[in-house]
């Protein structure tokens, strides 16, 4: 309904709702496919939502194909619907399908904005969250959502003007700030509820790529969140005090901290404080046992 406003058609709201649902059921069958288990459709001010259960145990490339099987087959239904328009004469059922292919293509552009909780916002988290990080990712998604609402909004007070009582694009922009601000006190949440389950994702796919990461002691433990990643396990090398910041090709002797090790002491301990002041003990430890 709400593609149907946009585009400035009030007159078919099942047409757009067939193509929604089409678009819906396109995520569920190819998770499905991929093993997942059954999903279910959920009606949001946005239309209809697929809620797919542990998709998240999928690997990197299965879960891209997942999120991006909607708006293909909203290209695919257009493409289709254009071919079959080309056969028919002008008349009233060429310019329904005619009217079916736009809502198409509509909901295939409005699908792939980066804002939540659109497919365009997950298919980006999951390529930042493998490349600059879960947690940094997270920000910057929620920064984008707000710009896209913003816009919208703008765009909207534009639409009043040039189509009165068509607030379409108002309420896409106040939904789209208000659903930001709603993700934006869940980031540290979302961001280690990912990690968490990175075992048993290990479980059921395997092992995961290692992300190596050479710091100083005096990092602050913060920073080490900001480098958990979605698909790779986290192995940190810690420099003790007074030694120069390790690297690939001169590590010096290190602590090494792997990824539950961090997050076993967050759990309990919280974020304050550096890497030496969390972990302090161990690097002692291996000087003393270096020393006999």
């Amino acid at each position: 309904m709400v593609i149907c406003l946009i585009t400035g058609y009030i007159g078919h709201p099942l047409m757009i709702f067939f193509a929604i649902t089409v678009h819906e059921c396109a995520h569920i069958i190819t998770a499905r496919v991929f093993g997942c288990k059954a999903g279910s459709l959920h009606i949001t001010a946005l239309g209809e939502i697929a809620v797919i259960h542990g998709i998240e145990m999928l690997r990197f490339w299965k879960r891209f194909i997942v999120y991006v099987s909607g708006p293909v087959c909203n290209i695919v239904m257009a493409c289709v619907a254009l071919k079959i328009n080309g056969f028919l004469q002008n008349g009233e059922t060429a310019g329904i399908i005619q009217l079916f292919s736009l809502y198409n293509i509509a909901l295939f552009g409005f699908n792939l904005l980066p804002a939540y909780p659109l497919d365009g916002n997950i298919l980006l988290r999951m390529v930042l969250g493998n490349t600059m990080g879960i947690l940094p990712a997270y920000r910057v998604l929620v920064r984008i959502s707000r710009i896209t609402g913003i816009m919208l909004i703008v765009l909207g007070a534009v639409q009043t003007v040039l189509y009165p009582y068509n607030v379409s694009l108002l309420c896409l922009g106040v939904f789209i700030l208000k659903y930001a601000a709603y993700k934006a006190p869940q980031i540290a949440y979302d961001c280690f509820n990912a990690v968490l389950q990175k075992q048993d994702r290990i479980e059921a796919q395997g092992p995961m790529p290692m992300n190596v990461a050479y710091v100083h002691g005096n990092t602050p433990l913060r920073k080490l969140v900001d480098l958990f990643r979605w698909d790779y396990m986290l192995a940190v090398f810690v420099a003790n005090e007074g030694s120069d910041t390790p690297t690939r090709k001169s590590p010096p002797e290190l602590l090494f901290l792997t990824e539950n090790e961090i997050i076993g002491y967050i759990v309990i301990n919280g974020l304050d404080g550096t890497v030496d002041q969390a972990f302090g003990n161990g690097i002692k430890f291996q000087k003393n046992a270096d020393n006999d």
